[in-house]
């Protein structure tokens, strides 16, 4: 349930609080996601209670980080009691430590979960799609699910957030990378105006057959962005940046990571000290995790 701490490129040292362990359960089904393919569910069905998140985090505030992040095995604004259980968090944790969420802003209409994302530091969303049929094709959502009332609900948070908003777009080889699409995006971005918009290809291992744009692809988006949003800060993160090292505890805790999160081979070999990459070995040996290829790069993985 609690992992890392881990280094993001984004938002630097982060431990993890994952809402749901031990299941996907998510209302998209994206090409693109780095956990198994699975189909969208409206509502989360296994709920750990808050009580057991909170005894478990109290175990792991002596870690030295910069965020706590609540993400999920799927979407965590899905997780009924986003509420007091965030009331609770921030009277943990100490006050130089910010909170963020990684959602895929599909509930971010709803009042309740409007109530639960106010108290976040960082908000970070992801938008794919600006037409139905792009954002049918990539996020696979559940049929309850419009992309009208997705925008509208984004929208409508945005404009009673005081936080750090982000937005995040990952584009997919011949899906959403069209000039005509890239105009419907930044014009519904330029109505939100996050603090920074995050753009990403294909990176990890993805659940589906779908491949990444190519770095001078990416680089041009990036360019073109920054012509049309020049108020906003556009980010293209690079695999180049600082990588800290993370201490890992037992073997167990080593899977669920990688479970979690593939992990790139010559980074997690920066990232791990020697103990941590003898467990590595080991849960190689045991045929726990597997090394994939994706976009040229060698990943640790669970998936066979």
């Amino acid at each position: 349930m609690i992992f890392g701490p881990i280094y993001s490129r984004r938002f630097g040292k982060s431990l993890g609080i994952d809402l749901s362990p031990s299941q996907k359960q998510c209302n998209f089904d994206c090409l693109y996601c780095e956990l198994e393919a699975k189909k969208a569910q409206e509502k989360m069905i296994e709920i750990v209670p808050v009580k057991e998140v909170l005894e478990q985090l109290k175990q792991r505030l002596n870690d030295d980080i910069d965020v706590l992040t609540i993400t999920a095995n799927g979407e965590p604004t899905l997780y009924p009691f986003l509420y007091p259980l965030m009331q609770n968090i921030k009277s943990l944790i100490p006050k130089n430590t910010k909170t963020l969420i990684l959602s895929n802003g599909s509930k971010f209409g709803d009042k309740e979960v409007q109530k639960a994302l106010l108290l976040f530091d960082i908000v970070k969303f992801s938008f794919d799609g600006g037409e139905q049929k792009i954002f049918s094709r990539i996020d696979r959502p559940h049929k309850s699910l419009s992309l009208d009332s997705i925008k509208q609900g984004i929208l409508d948070f945005s404009k009673i957030y005081q936080g750090e908003l982000v937005a995040e777009i990952l584009f997919v080889k011949n899906i959403n990378h069209s000039q005509e699409h890239l105009k419907t995006l930044i014009d519904f971005l330029s109505q939100v105006n996050p603090k920074r918009i995050d753009i990403n290809t294909i990176d990890r291992p993805p659940a589906y057959k779908s491949n990444p744009l190519d770095l001078q692809e990416l680089e041009t988006i990036d360019l073109y962005f920054k012509k049309l949003l020049p108020h906003i800060k556009i980010n293209t993160p690079s695999r180049n940046q600082h990588i800290q090292q993370i201490k890992i505890k037992n073997v167990d805790e080593l899977y669920h990571l990688i479970k979690k999160r593939p992990l790139e081979v010559e980074e997690t070999h920066k990232m791990l000290d020697q103990e941590a990459l003898e467990m590595l070995k080991q849960l190689l040996k045991d045929k726990r995790i597997f090394i994939q290829t994706n976009n040229n790069l060698n990943f640790y993985t669970t998936k066979h």
